[in-house]
Parts: structure tokens; sequence; C-alpha cells
């Protein structure tokens, strides 16, 4: 099912909420079940999938891909955003620092799986988009949530002011399956803003980063 849900001005949702674990400190030895594969799934993986589209020459949606290409992640995604190598590309999101200092200390500390437990099976998963080609009326988010033993997903979407730590709730009510999430930017301020998803699997609270969204100021 696809969902498209229109959010409220940011003028009307702006305040200071508080994410639970929106801001974890960075793991010293991340592994792929509980650090990375989130970060894959949510920023990468609408490419680098089974089959790979729009020109993605790997998959990144398992532990031994991702293991063998953890390099070349690491390198792709710090390169300056016009370098036509640049990760991920033809989107406005970026990874944020403390996502590729993850994936950086997994890599530097042997790539370790983690351990696959009856939760993983369950652990929700999204991947992301963000497109901000008319910033003067809106941004769309577009997101895929789904569970790998087909459970049901659900969740809502937050902003994070990457200055001041503020954040408003974009949308609530999301469920598995696909859809849009609209940021109305009739009344808002330019700046750096973090997309973070709320998942409930109904055995626990997930956070998961879409990245960072660079918003510029009106004119």
């Amino acid at each position: 099912m696809r969902t498209k849900i229109l959010c409220l001005s940011t003028s009307m949702l702006w305040a200071l909420l508080a994410i639970p674990g929106c801001n974890p400190s960075v793991p010293d030895t991340p592994t792929f079940e509980d650090d990375v594969e989130p970060i894959l799934f949510a920023n990468c993986v609408r490419c680098h999938r089974d089959p790979p589209q729009n020109g993605a020459p790997i998959r990144l949606d398992t532990f031994e891909a991702a293991r063998d290409n953890s390099g070349g992640i690491v390198t792709r995604v710090k390169l300056d955003r016009d370098d036509p190598r640049f990760m991920p590309p033809n989107t406005e999101l970026v990874l944020s620092d403390r996502q590729i200092e993850i994936i950086e200390n997994w890599r530097a500390t042997g790539s370790q799986a983690g351990p696959r437990s009856l939760v993983g099976t369950s652990k929700p998963k999204v991947i992301a988009s963000v497109d901000g080609s008319s910033y003067r009326d809106a941004v769309i988010v577009g997101y895929e949530l789904a569970r790998p033993d087909g459970g049901e997903v659900y969740g809502s979407v937050h902003v994070i002011d990457e200055d001041t730590g503020a954040s408003f709730v974009l949308a609530e009510g999301l469920a598995s399956g696909s859809g849009e999430v609209v940021w109305e930017l009739d009344d808002y301020v330019g700046g750096a803003y973090e997309i973070v998803f709320e998942l409930d699997n109904g055995i626990d609270i997930f956070t998961v980063s879409a990245g960072v969204l660079t918003v510029p100021s009106p004119q």
C-alpha cells in the first residue's frame, strides 16, 4: 500500500521534542545488525538491492556485500558532493557525520555481523528518499517500511535542526508499505535538518536516521 501524508507548516509544528536515541554516542565496535544495516537500508538500498536499481553496480542489502565493499562505501560518502562518485547520488540527503563514523568504526574493528536473533527477524527496515527539487513549495520524503518476517511496522517521521537540536514531528501514522510525506515550506528557516524515522514493530521502538537534508534559505 502506498500512502501520501500532507503535513502542516513548520511554523505550526516546531517544538522541543525528545526523540529516544536520536543522538546516541558512536559505538566503539559497531555490528552490521545493530548499527550499519539500518544506515544502509535508509540511505543506500533504494538502489543497491536485489536486483540493483538505477545503474547501481552492487548490492548492499546483505552483511557479506556490505563487508566486502565497506572500503568503497567509506570513500564515496566522504567525497565532495559535486564529485560524480559521491554517494548517495541523486538525492538531497547525505549521511550524517555520526553515520559515517559508525561505518568507519565498523570497518576498522573487523566488520562484525552481530547476533541474528528472533528480534532481528522482526526488526523494521526503512528505505528513504527525498525530493527537494521545489524547495519554494515543499520537500517530499519518500519511504518504504517493512519487516523481514512480513509483520507490521508503524512509525513517525521527525525533523531535527542540526544547529539548535530543536525538532518537530513531521508525520505520524506511517504503516508497512511505501508512501510519501510532504513537508510544506511556506514558513521555514533554511539550514541543515536530520530526517529521523521512529519505528514500532510491536516489540520495541527503533530510531533510524535517513541522513541530513540541507534546505537553502528563502530568497
